[in-house]
């Protein structure tokens, strides 16, 4: 007799949880989970609290697992059932998920008895190989309908490229999608072994494909991020409902997107927060589709101990190595503006070209994920700044080249800040005025070290530099030759710069980057102040709020 498969299984299990909720009946109600974009962060993190009282904690599988158990038991009562969905990003961030190239992410999940969930860009950050052992192993169904095996032209196995639920009658379905940035934003090597084809024609064949075999309500999982989700809802065949991920938003209330009005909804990052989506799937009726954004906190929740007690073997491990102060800060060195300035990107920049003795540095700002706050340093708060593996590499550049390449990084879109960028530069302390970077675009955005760079991006690409000095104020001649360092990841074509690929030489410091952060601060001891400004948009302007 032939084993059916632990996930195959799964449908059945709801198939007879079905049965069972048959009685009573007070509504064909489906409820989610939601999360994504939760980048390693299984542990919770204190927050700020009433000084009369004890402090409270927020985030963590071990909150979110109690909010599941809270909502499913509520659901049973009401003849409804709960599932828990994850639209991608669960690795990389921290260092007990690197500790484990994912696996405590894998195990945690299945843990929370997540049912399904899609992939981000950095799933294959240990690789493909790394990610397809880590999914055989996985208890939820991993969805994706437009990453490919090159070899055999297939669904990259062991991802399926939908499921359906039956729910009380009615057919739900569940497919994903992958942003095609996965390609250039990890190692060549990682993704050697795939192809991410077109989100929007993969898509929609595979609702036509579910819609043929009978379903009547469709959930994406995106990967795309919500500037790009709309591209999604511009006509049939479309989802009912978008579960979104990769731009790190929240949306508070539902928002619509497309002539159909399509629902979309984004969770937030880092496992702080989850939205409770309740569809009302009642026979006749339109579906009715609600958001609850819960804040996961231990003022309404208690953490699961099991599960508890897992993140904390696993923390174990990595808790005395990285809890190691190191220095002190008396500010919040962030990311910036892309398009602006960045302290944190100048200050990384100059502990790699300090650590190389180049001339110039270039750090990618996406490389930087996190702020480095003010206050007492550990090794955990670089690591999380950080969190790619990354070596510092040399590569001799003439002054024509580097302009070359600061023409490539701001010949981009430009545009007037949107609501969620305002949001997220307040949270960074910063007001811009004018005209801001697209993030996601052919390049990626460089800071760099010892250099000036003036521009105006309404010039025409490629003419953008206005004016280019280092910071002596000494021009940078195009014939000389310069000792320029890089991420490994850049001078690999990471962020569209291939011309970087097979530059010779290229010599391999060994030195990661995180290690010549670190050891900038620990030779500092104090970061006193901001680093002076580097980048000057001539139609951006930038006000510090706090």
């Amino acid at each position: 007799m032939k084993k059916i498969s632990f996930k195959a299984s799964i449908v059945f299990v709801f198939i007879f949880l079905n049965l069972c909720f048959l009685l009573p009946i007070k509504a064909e109600v489906l409820t989610i989970i939601h999360t994504g974009d939760i980048h390693g962060n299984i542990a919770p993190e204190k927050i700020a609290s009433d000084s009369s009282q004890a402090p409270h904690i927020q985030g963590g599988y071990a909150l979110l697992k109690s909010f599941i158990d809270n909502t499913r038991i509520e659901s049973i009562k009401n003849g409804g059932l709960t599932i828990c969905l994850d639209s991608g990003d669960y690795f990389l961030g921290t260092s007990v998920v690197d500790e484990t190239s994912g696996e405590c992410m894998i195990d945690l999940m299945d843990q929370c008895k997540y049912f399904s969930a899609g992939i981000g860009n950095h799933e294959f950050d240990y690789s493909s190989d790394r990610l397809k052992e880590l999914l055989r192993k996985s208890r939820f169904i991993t969805l994706c309908c437009n990453v490919f095996d090159k070899e055999t032209g297939k669904i990259f196995e062991p991802l399926r490229q939908y499921i359906i639920l039956p729910f009380k009658g009615i057919k739900i379905g569940i497919t994903a999608v992958e942003t095609p940035e996965t390609i250039i934003s990890t190692f060549e090597n990682n993704v050697k072994d795939i192809e991410v084809k077109d989100p929007v024609s993969c898509m929609k064949k595979t609702i036509k494909l579910m819609r043929e075999k009978g379903c009547d309500f469709v959930i994406l999982l995106s990967h795309l991020g919500i500037k790009e989700d709309p591209i999604l809802c511009v006509d049939q065949p479309a989802p009912d409902l978008i579960l979104g991920g990769h731009s790190h938003s929240t949306t508070k209330t539902i928002e619509y997107f497309g002539k159909m009005q399509i629902p979309v909804i984004h969770s937030g990052s880092n496992l702080l927060t989850a939205s409770k989506v309740t569809i009302d799937l009642t026979k006749g009726k339109k579906p009715v589709i609600a958001q609850e954004l819960v804040s996961l906190t231990d003022e309404e929740l208690k953490e699961d101990p099991l599960v508890k007690e897992s993140v904390k073997q696993y923390l174990k491990n990595v808790k005395d190595k990285m809890g190691k102060i190191i220095g002190y800060s008396n500010v919040t060195l962030t990311r910036g503006i892309i398009g602006g300035d960045s302290c944190a990107g100048s200050y990384i920049a100059d502990s790699m070209r300090e650590a190389v003795n180049a001339d110039f540095a270039f750090i990618n700002a996406g490389a930087i994920r996190v702020p480095l706050k003010a206050g007492q340093i550990t090794l955990e708060d670089v690591f999380i700044v950080l969190p790619f593996n990354n070596p510092i590499i040399t590569i001799e550049m003439t002054g024509y080249e580097i302009r070359d390449i600061i023409e490539k990084s701001i010949s981009v879109k430009f545009r007037l800040p949107s609501e969620n960028d305002i949001f997220l530069c307040k949270n960074m302390g910063l007001e811009p005025k004018g005209l801001l970077r697209e993030y996601h675009d052919t390049y990626g955005a460089l800071i760099p070290s010892n250099l000036i760079f003036e521009f105006d991006p309404d010039l025409p690409s490629g003419k953008r530099i206005i004016k280019l000095t280092d910071e002596k104020g000494r021009s940078i001649d195009d014939q000389k030759s310069y000792k320029v360092a890089h991420s490994s990841f850049i001078t690999e074509g990471g962020e569209g710069y291939s011309i970087l690929k097979n530059k010779k030489p290229a010599v391999n410091s060994g030195i990661i980057l995180r290690e010549a952060l670190a050891k900038k601060i620990e030779r500092e001891k104090i970061i006193k102040d901001f680093p002076q400004q580097r980048i000057f948009n001539k139609k951006l302007s930038v006000r510090r709020i706090n």
